[in-house]
């Protein structure tokens, strides 16, 4: 169901700003295979680190969270060289948490491949928002004074910095060139979702499509009536509409 109403979107993390990591890591750096991914772990710890410092009320930790604010805590610094190693460190897998991004990476256009820029990669605004990741990221001990000023790299920092703005035009399909079917697709569901918040007069998306979809029950069972009864459905079709509901009358005709 999300890939046929959001495609790009994944359902199993929430970290959207990931996304934008990982895309920067592939234009950044070119390495072999094992040398991206020893980077894509440390930035990706880093961005744990920052994260667990300047966190964002609302927000779900940031992978690897739990490792990596233990170390803080317990040393009062973090172990680069100890921590971005695969499965003792703070993830198991060796390309860290690239795995549940990069189905949607490649759907999106960020990348093409794994660790692989896509053509739709904006270097210039992801560089902006993660300014100072790589000189940090290099150090092999970082302490708790040097995450002092990194509120720009956790990851509820997409809200304010120039890649999460551009994930946004992503998602929408605005200003990425010429619109895909993805992009219409999406466009699409935020608009019903945000046309669903507007009659409810809720805040909450889920709510409101919640509230909506009470709404749309007999509508869908008048359509499945139509559909099984083909005499009805001629009748419906040979009746004068008025201009405002004749798309209405196509839709429940389809």
């Amino acid at each position: 169901m999300t890939a046929r109403l959001v495609p790009g979107a994944t359902t199993v993390t929430t970290g959207a700003r990931y996304s934008s990591l990982h895309g920067y890591v592939a234009h950044e750096r070119n390495l072999s295979d094992s040398a991206s991914l020893e980077v894509l772990r440390r930035w990706e710890i880093v961005v744990a680190a920052a994260s667990e410092v300047h966190p964002s009320p609302g927000l779900p930790a940031s992978h690897g969270a739990g490792v990596v604010g233990n170390w803080l805590r317990r040393d009062g610094h973090l172990d680069m060289v100890g921590l971005s190693t695969p499965k003792s460190g703070y993830a198991n897998p060796e390309r860290g948490f690239l795995g549940p991004y990069l189905g949607s990476e490649i759907t999106m256009g960020i990348l093409e491949g794994q660790l692989v820029t896509g053509d739709r990669y904006d270097h210039q605004s992801v560089r902006s928002g993660f300014d100072g990741l790589l000189d940090l990221a290099a150090q092999p001990i970082i302490s708790l004074a040097d995450l002092d000023g990194t509120a720009n790299l956790a990851v509820g920092a997409a809200a304010t910095e120039p890649d999460g703005r551009w994930l946004a035009r992503l998602l929408t399909g605005s200003g990425s060139g010429e619109p895909s079917r993805s992009d219409d697709v999406r466009r699409n569901t935020i608009r019903t979702l945000v046309r669903a918040m507007a009659l409810s007069g809720s805040s909450s998306p889920v709510d409101a499509v919640r509230d909506s979809a009470g709404r749309l029950t007999p509508i869908l069972s008048w359509r499945r009536f139509l559909k099984s009864n083909r005499g009805a459905a001629f009748s419906i079709a040979m009746t004068p509409w008025e201009p405002g509901v004749a798309c209405g009358r196509r839709w429940l005709m389809r």
